[in-house]
């Protein structure tokens, strides 16, 4: 099932509600958000919104505040926070004071892909489900940018009969390809997807998966938690590829862990990333300094504090460092799997129609993003808000002339510290800074950076 919103956004108001589909009955459906977030959207964005498809406007994220301290207190779900029963425990029930078998829900996990004309989603989405162990509990959001006619085979899950009782738990957005603009939009709107369920998972739209990820990653997630000491706790990192496509798809027999680390800065003066291979799996997560887009497993917590932020234009190498910004002065963590739990698809010539071959960006829009969060992160947030990408003008592709739409245009106060899209107060950015050895400002990297604060001989020779 799925809505369709208008095929020109973000340029025009949607006039159609994104809606959650009904639950499958395998289990209850799912908790709506708090009425205030959908409500706090509408009033922010001017579209009707149902209370499962919660638009995380800056309105709506300042009302869901106390939502998301219950969610950051609690680990995310009750019965799943550090020191709780196991998944495997959870699962099995508990016994109740007259001796009887009393069950304990399973948590769900909402699944957030953003998808660029990408055959592989449909089997990516396939994976998810079949390979999970309680496949009743996981529901996706995906946002399809697509050609309507010459794409359309292959936005829907394949596997046929194998995988149609799974169809309903996928909840859908439809736009034309020439209206996207990176990664940040199309990713802030998949979150709004979300309909309460107590884990976010957020993946790219070409990816495989081990058999029983979803128990897998609530285990190394609660022994992170443990080890941290807190909830506020993200899983991360690159993982290893697979080859081939389709039902031909190939993983790698052996898998072992990695470790994000820093590489350098490029010419934008971004800091960029790179997984290191792990000689021996490691006893249980590893903390790590940095944070991976494409693979990132938390409390859904996570997403009602350190939303996406949709006013950034065409940012595509900034997306990561930006959210690990906002993330770590918000006082999350991020933490590597000790175990492989899925794997993604690097070689881009597999995907012959990519963002960047598809789309004319203007490359003013581009800088003005890039500019935007480069100050966040050289400057604490001052004078961030100096620059300006609202009023600027879209000069190419068929929306050429037309002021990009935003609803409700973010404030000064929104990208200072505190704002919802500026960094956060509980840490500063300087001790961030000195705890990864990073010096972004300066651009200059420390060798706790670049072997992720591990002993250099832990790793394979790259």
């Amino acid at each position: 099932m799925y809505s369709e919103m208008a095929a020109n956004w973000p340029f025009t108001t949607p006039s159609t509600n994104v809606a959650a589909p009904a639950s499958p009955a395998a289990g209850p459906a799912p908790a709506e958000p708090p009425a205030s977030i959908a409500a706090s959207a509408s009033a922010a964005t001017g579209m009707a919104v149902q209370p499962a498809a919660v638009q995380l406007s800056a309105a709506g994220a300042a009302s869901a505040a106390a939502s998301a301290q219950a969610l950051v207190q609690s680990g995310g779900c009750e019965g799943c926070k550090a020191g709780a029963a196991s998944p495997a425990e959870a699962a099995a029930g508990a016994t109740d004071s007259s001796g009887g078998s009393k069950a304990t829900p399973l948590p769900r996990i909402f699944v957030s892909i953003a998808a660029f004309r990408d055959e592989e989603c449909q089997w990516t989405l396939r994976d998810l489900f079949l390979q999970a162990t309680h496949p009743d509990r996981v529901s996706a959001g995906v946002v399809w940018q697509v050609d309507p006619l010459a794409d359309q085979a292959f936005t829907r899950m394949a596997g046929g009969q194998r995988t149609a009782p799974y169809q309903q738990q996928v909840r859908e957005v439809r736009l034309h390809f020439r209206s996207a603009t990176g990664p940040c939009a199309a990713r802030s709107l998949a979150q709004q997807l979300w309909a309460g369920e107590e884990y976010v998972l957020q993946i790219d739209a070409h990816m495989r998966f081990v058999q029983g990820w979803d128990v897998l990653c609530m285990q190394q997630l609660q022994q992170a938690q443990q080890a941290a000491g807190s909830s506020r706790v993200v899983l991360s990192t690159y993982p290893l590829g697979y080859s081939g496509q389709g039902a031909a798809a190939q993983v790698p027999e052996q898998a072992p862990a990695t470790l994000l680390c820093a590489k350098g800065f490029d010419d934008a003066g971004f800091l960029r990333i790179q997984a290191r291979t792990l000689r021996k799996q490691p006893p249980g997560p590893l903390p790590s300094y940095f944070w991976a887009a494409g693979f990132s497993f938390a409390p859904s917590a996570w997403l009602l504090e350190v939303p996406y932020c949709p006013h950034l234009p065409h940012l595509f190498f900034g997306e990561e460092v930006y959210m690990l910004a906002r993330m770590a002065t918000r006082g999350w963590r991020v933490w590597a799997p000790s175990v492989v739990l899925l794997f993604h698809q690097w070689e881009r010539s597999e995907r012959p129609s990519s963002y960047q071959a598809c789309v004319q960006v203007d490359k003013a829009v581009r800088a003005a993003s890039q500019a935007k969060v480069l100050q966040l992160l050289r400057q604490g947030s001052r004078n961030a808000a100096a620059v300006t990408i609202e009023g600027l003008r879209l000069n190419n592709g068929e929306h050429a002339g037309q002021v990009m739409h935003t609803a409700k245009p973010p404030t000064p106060a929104d990208w200072a510290p505190g704002g919802i899209w500026g960094l956060g107060t509980a840490k500063s950015l300087q001790a961030f800074e000195s705890l990864c050895g990073v010096k972004f400002k300066e651009k200059l990297l420390e060798q706790q950076a670049i072997y992720g604060g591990q002993d250099p001989a832990m790793f394979v020779e790259m």
